[in-house]
């Protein structure tokens, strides 16, 4: 009620000798009574100084908008990774230090306008592609079963980290059963698909171990969707495959859940007054897949790059459920060529 925040705002201001009063612009009009009643008054008068709103891509900063989201069951509460609450970019899994420099590079205006969440991406980015260790996570499955000879599991060497050997190195077991994403399968072959298809002299190769060559499939009689794949390996390597593509062994996968995050916004200019007309019911995705074994160790809030996947930390609802869950903070920059294949 604007006569009670009026009367207060500027009396819990200088009572608690508070140095510089920021407010958004709108407040403007206000400063007249604001230090009219302090000098009534004989009281301390702060120094005022008023700014634009801090608007971001994608998502709602306003208080209010939020709550709303809120009580209406939009998102699941003010830490939902959708959020840009600080509590929402911890559990997503946002650093302070990306944070802080999103915050120095943006500054201060008094200009209305909009910043492109793409930004704090690219910090943030950067930080995890100097710290973050990678693993192979696998979000949407497909089986896939050796035809050739495979007695016993063949172990791989894998570094942690491609760039720093101080973050050790891992191994990998390939047995005569695993799993690949499914969009690195396709029924029908294009020139620019560098993944495994129906095309049987194609080699494509697997991250840290041999080729394979395409011999059959099974799939659903109904979607008409592969169900399995079954493939040739070939440790010798005659062919340069054109693209490596990231695998988990099944005896050795580890169950987990993904969510993999878009915009919450469809209209970012008349999301401000039409809410819920602008929310994107697409905003989460959630995928149901597999991850390295030894993960299930790791604290909440790890994370991780999942090789061509994108950088994923842990999530809290870990803890309450049979699988580990994953929340997608950003994807890398390969993520447009990672979709053709």
């Amino acid at each position: 009620i604007y006569p009670s925040y009026d009367y207060t705002h500027c009396l819990v201001d200088s009572l608690e000798d508070i140095d510089y009063s920021l407010c958004t612009l709108e407040f403007e009009t206000r400063r007249e009574s604001y230090f009219w009643l302090l000098e009534a008054l004989n009281l301390y008068r702060p120094k005022v100084w008023e700014f634009s709103r801090l608007n971001v891509t994608g998502s709602l900063l306003s208080k209010r908008k939020i709550n709303f989201l809120v009580e209406n069951g939009v998102v699941r509460g003010f830490d939902d990774p959708r959020l840009l609450t600080l509590a929402g970019m911890r559990r997503r899994g946002y650093t302070p230090a990306a944070i802080n420099e999103f915050c120095t590079m943006v500054g201060i205006s008094r200009s209305e306008n909009m910043i492109d969440i793409k930004l704090l991406d690219h910090i943030q980015r950067g930080y995890f592609d100097r710290e973050s260790e990678r693993r192979f996570g696998v979000l949407d499955p497909l089986l896939v079963v050796v035809t050739n000879p495979l007695d016993h599991p063949i172990s791989y060497e894998a570094p942690n980290h491609p760039k720093s050997k101080s973050f050790g190195f891992r191994r990998l077991n390939l047995t005569k059963i695993f799993y690949i994403e499914k969009s690195d399968f396709r029924k029908i072959d294009s020139g620019n698909f560098f993944g495994l298809s129906t095309n049987p002299d194609k080699p494509v190769g697997l991250k840290y171990g041999p080729n394979m060559y395409y011999v059959r499939h099974d799939e659903d009689t109904t979607s008409g969707e592969a169900t399995c794949v079954y493939v040739n390996l070939d440790f010798v390597k005659n062919k340069k495959p054109k693209t490596h593509i990231h695998w988990l062994a099944v005896e050795s996968a580890v169950r987990a859940e993904f969510r993999v995050y878009d915009s919450l916004l469809l209209n970012d200019k008349t999301a401000v007054e039409n809410t819920m007309e602008n929310i994107n019911t697409k905003s989460e995705t959630i995928y149901r897949g597999f991850v390295e074994s030894g993960l299930e160790k790791s604290p909440i809030s790890t994370t991780f790059q999942f090789e061509r996947m994108g950088y994923f930390t842990i999530d809290r609802d870990t803890m309450g459920k049979a699988l580990m869950v994953f929340n997608r903070v950003i994807a890398l920059r390969e993520d447009s060529e990672v979709k053709k294949l």
